[in-house]
Protein backbone atom coordinates (compact mmCIF):
# COMPACT_ATOMS: atom_id res chain seq x y z
CA UNK A 1 0.00 0.00 0.00
CA UNK A 2 0.92 3.39 -0.76
CA UNK A 3 1.96 5.64 2.71
CA UNK A 4 4.43 8.36 3.85
CA UNK A 5 4.56 6.82 7.06
CA UNK A 6 4.94 3.38 8.17
CA UNK A 7 2.49 2.79 10.95
CA UNK A 8 -1.05 3.76 11.15
CA UNK A 9 -4.09 3.14 9.75
CA UNK A 10 -4.56 1.49 6.86
CA UNK A 11 -7.23 1.67 4.29
CA UNK A 12 -8.56 -1.63 4.72
CA UNK A 13 -9.18 -0.45 8.74
CA UNK A 14 -11.73 1.43 6.82
CA UNK A 15 -13.41 -1.42 4.79
CA UNK A 16 -11.24 -0.34 1.55
CA UNK A 17 -8.48 -2.62 0.54
CA UNK A 18 -7.14 -0.93 -2.41
CA UNK A 19 -7.31 2.79 -0.25
CA UNK A 20 -3.69 3.81 0.08
CA UNK A 21 -2.57 4.81 3.61
CA UNK A 22 -2.57 8.40 2.40
CA UNK A 23 -5.62 8.40 1.58
CA UNK A 24 -7.16 7.28 5.12
CA UNK A 25 -6.95 10.39 7.18
CA UNK A 26 -8.16 12.85 4.51
CA UNK A 27 -11.16 10.17 4.29
CA UNK A 28 -12.15 9.79 8.07
CA UNK A 29 -11.99 13.15 8.70
CA UNK A 30 -13.83 14.43 5.48
CA UNK A 31 -16.49 12.16 5.19
CA UNK A 32 -18.97 10.69 7.54
CA UNK A 33 -18.95 6.46 7.06
CA UNK A 34 -20.88 5.58 9.65
CA UNK A 35 -24.16 4.62 8.09
CA UNK A 36 -22.37 2.55 5.43
CA UNK A 37 -20.00 0.73 8.16
CA UNK A 38 -22.93 0.27 10.26
CA UNK A 39 -25.04 -1.28 7.08
CA UNK A 40 -22.04 -3.75 7.00
CA UNK A 41 -21.98 -5.32 10.22
CA UNK A 42 -25.32 -5.04 10.07
CA UNK A 43 -25.36 -7.51 7.46
CA UNK A 44 -22.08 -9.29 8.82
CA UNK A 45 -24.50 -10.02 12.10
CA UNK A 46 -27.43 -11.48 10.02
CA UNK A 47 -25.24 -13.32 7.72
CA UNK A 48 -22.28 -14.49 9.57
CA UNK A 49 -24.16 -16.28 12.83
CA UNK A 50 -22.39 -14.44 14.96
CA UNK A 51 -22.78 -14.92 18.54
CA UNK A 52 -22.71 -11.75 21.22
CA UNK A 53 -21.00 -11.91 24.60
CA UNK A 54 -21.60 -9.19 27.26
CA UNK A 55 -19.03 -8.86 30.05
CA UNK A 56 -20.97 -7.13 33.00
CA UNK A 57 -19.87 -6.60 37.00
CA UNK A 58 -21.77 -5.82 39.81
CA UNK A 59 -20.87 -2.63 40.54
CA UNK A 60 -19.09 0.51 38.47
CA UNK A 61 -16.02 0.69 40.05
CA UNK A 62 -11.97 0.78 39.64
CA UNK A 63 -11.84 -2.59 40.72
CA UNK A 64 -14.76 -4.17 38.53
CA UNK A 65 -13.33 -2.06 35.20
CA UNK A 66 -9.74 -4.12 36.41
CA UNK A 67 -11.10 -7.42 36.87
CA UNK A 68 -13.28 -6.91 33.38
CA UNK A 69 -9.41 -6.50 31.80
CA UNK A 70 -8.82 -9.63 33.51
CA UNK A 71 -11.41 -11.92 32.27
CA UNK A 72 -10.97 -10.67 28.77
CA UNK A 73 -7.53 -11.56 28.59
CA UNK A 74 -8.79 -15.10 29.37
CA UNK A 75 -11.83 -14.93 27.21
CA UNK A 76 -9.97 -13.81 24.01
CA UNK A 77 -7.07 -16.07 24.66
CA UNK A 78 -9.90 -19.24 25.12
CA UNK A 79 -11.21 -17.95 21.75
CA UNK A 80 -8.33 -17.64 19.70
CA UNK A 81 -7.09 -21.40 20.68
CA UNK A 82 -10.49 -22.43 19.13
CA UNK A 83 -9.49 -19.98 15.82
CA UNK A 84 -12.39 -17.52 16.40
CA UNK A 85 -12.01 -14.36 16.34
CA UNK A 86 -13.78 -11.12 18.26
CA UNK A 87 -15.08 -7.66 17.44
CA UNK A 88 -16.06 -4.95 19.97
CA UNK A 89 -19.49 -3.67 19.42
CA UNK A 90 -19.31 -1.05 22.46
CA UNK A 91 -20.56 1.85 20.77
CA UNK A 92 -23.76 1.43 22.84
CA UNK A 93 -22.12 0.95 26.41
CA UNK A 94 -20.20 4.61 25.49
CA UNK A 95 -22.85 6.32 25.63
CA UNK A 96 -24.25 7.08 28.77
CA UNK A 97 -28.07 7.13 27.58
CA UNK A 98 -28.04 3.89 25.98
CA UNK A 99 -26.13 2.38 28.68
CA UNK A 100 -28.33 2.86 31.25
CA UNK A 101 -31.30 1.61 28.93
CA UNK A 102 -29.23 -1.87 28.23
CA UNK A 103 -29.38 -4.00 31.77
CA UNK A 104 -33.53 -4.59 31.12
CA UNK A 105 -33.17 -5.44 27.56
CA UNK A 106 -29.96 -7.97 28.60
CA UNK A 107 -31.98 -9.28 31.23
CA UNK A 108 -30.03 -7.87 34.09
CA UNK A 109 -29.57 -5.36 36.67
CA UNK A 110 -25.75 -5.60 36.67
CA UNK A 111 -23.32 -2.97 34.86
CA UNK A 112 -22.45 -3.97 30.87
CA UNK A 113 -18.42 -3.21 30.38
CA UNK A 114 -18.34 -4.69 27.09
CA UNK A 115 -20.11 -5.96 24.29
CA UNK A 116 -18.64 -8.53 22.42
CA UNK A 117 -18.94 -10.05 18.80
CA UNK A 118 -17.84 -13.84 18.27
CA UNK A 119 -17.72 -16.05 15.33
CA UNK A 120 -15.58 -16.84 12.10
CA UNK A 121 -13.34 -14.18 10.45
CA UNK A 122 -11.32 -13.87 7.01
CA UNK A 123 -8.31 -13.14 7.64
CA UNK A 124 -7.13 -9.19 7.33
CA UNK A 125 -4.06 -7.02 7.05
CA UNK A 126 -2.00 -6.44 9.96
CA UNK A 127 -1.33 -2.53 10.62
CA UNK A 128 2.17 -1.54 10.08
CA UNK A 129 4.06 -0.96 13.67
CA UNK A 130 6.99 1.25 14.00
CA UNK A 131 10.18 -0.64 14.55
CA UNK A 132 11.09 -1.13 18.86
CA UNK A 133 13.54 1.52 18.84
CA UNK A 134 11.67 4.10 17.52
CA UNK A 135 8.86 3.58 20.27
CA UNK A 136 11.61 3.56 22.92
CA UNK A 137 12.73 6.60 25.42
Amino acid sequence: MLSLRSDGLTGHGFYHTTLPNLLSKPMLNWFNWGSSIGKYNVDKCRHGIPTFAVIATANDDKADWLNTGRLLTFFLLGLAHHRLSVSYMNQAIQEPDIRKQLPPVLQSLQYPQLMLRIGKASPVHFTARRPVEQTML
